[in-house]
């Protein structure tokens, strides 16, 4: 693309300016890691964020302009890039050890204090949704929390990350288990999502089985 005399005059100034640290705009001094000044980089951002609505109203991608995805305002290909920025950000901060969610020095498992108990508390959560439906007594909950804590599935025998760790019924609930922690294991995803809703003699005679194959 052949730019006009003045347009080429213009970018030799802007330019310069950037070169020298200050606003393309007003030749002001530049807010720190933007060619703008205060004012015209809150211009700036005001009207990338009127462009990227006028899209998303349009049903475009608000990165690109290309038709957009179905519930989303980015097309498949910028989402895919936005996810590689994202993981390679969090990457990186992990190998600055600090955490990947925010920066904070690192706790434990790739995260700082606070999104490692936000993490536990979630992880939790998800073990304990199946028992939601009955109430459970204070001492009850105590003990399937000492249950999830356990680091050996009870099925596999293998060590089992908290990630990775779910509350299982021995007995299933379909066929008359119930939610008392004496019915409950510590039992990895894995083991869990296989066992589905087999009693434990039917679990270990499968498990033979594939073994035997």
């Amino acid at each position: 693309m052949v730019l006009s005399p003045l347009s080429q005059k213009a970018k030799k100034h802007q330019d310069k300016n950037r070169a020298l640290g200050l606003c393309i705009t007003c030749s002001k001094m530049a807010w720190s890691g933007s060619p703008y000044c205060k004012i015209h980089r809150a211009k700036a951002l005001d009207r990338a964020r009127r462009h990227r609505d006028k899209r998303k109203q349009l049903g475009l991608c608000t990165t690109c302009g290309k038709s957009a995805d179905k519930n989303s305002s980015s097309c498949l290909l910028c989402y895919r890039k936005q996810l590689i920025r994202t993981s390679r950000c969090r990457a990186q901060r992990v190998a600055d050890g600090m955490c990947r969610y925010g920066d904070e020095r690192i706790y434990k498992n790739q995260h700082c204090l606070k999104h490692w108990s936000a993490f536990r508390e979630h992880q939790l959560f998800r073990s304990f949704k199946t028992l939601k439906g009955e109430r459970l007594s204070d001492e009850s909950v105590v003990r399937i929390k000492e249950i999830y804590e356990t680091e050996i599935c009870y099925w596999c025998e293998g060590y089992t990350e908290v990630g990775n760790r779910s509350v299982d019924h021995v007995i299933p609930r379909i066929k008359g288990g119930g939610n008392e922690p004496g019915n409950l294991v510590m039992a990895c995803i894995g083991c869990n999502s296989a066992k589905r809703d087999l009693l434990p003699s039917e679990w270990e005679s499968l498990l033979s089985r594939r073994i035997a194959s």
